[in-house]
């Protein structure tokens, strides 16, 4: 079992913080998604400009997708079923690069690999596939250009 980064590390507390933002009793794909796109600097953002989307554009069509809830207090606030498998499937998307971290670019391919969460379904509506993350994320570990 891969360990999570620091970046992959505060994007999850991050999502947490989003989910209490946005009043929600859990922590689902979408909350981590827009922890991902809130930091410029983690490599979540490098995927998301190899289909064109900036932080701004993935927070935008989360918004557009999920609302406020209308939960309260400080409560724990459990991952849904989907993300946890996401996150499971993020490590080993990180072995599959024989990466020893689980990084914020793993975490988006886990998402993807899931296929059915919200997180997949908004990454995918931004022209991403799992292919061609996977491509990227390639391109990102060699030093090169995924486009090239």
């Amino acid at each position: 079992m891969a360990p999570f980064n620091q970046s992959a590390q505060a994007a999850l507390t991050a999502a947490i913080a989003e989910a209490r933002g946005m009043k929600h009793n859990y922590i689902g794909q979408e909350h981590l998604l827009l922890a991902l796109a809130a930091d410029e600097t983690n490599t979540a953002t490098q995927l998301f400009a190899s289909v064109g989307a900036n932080g701004e554009r993935v927070q935008s069509a989360v918004r557009h997708v999920i609302g406020k809830g209308t939960a309260s207090g400080d409560h724990e606030r459990p991952y849904t079923p989907r993300t946890v498998q996401a996150l499971a499937l993020a490590e080993q998307e990180a072995a599959r690069f024989d990466e020893d971290e689980v990084d914020t670019a793993h975490l988006v391919l886990g998402m993807l690999s899931e296929g059915h969460g919200i997180g997949a379904g908004i990454l995918t509506s931004l022209g991403f596939t799992l292919e061609s993350g996977r491509e990227t994320v390639l391109g990102l570990i060699s030093g090169e250009d995924a486009d090239a």
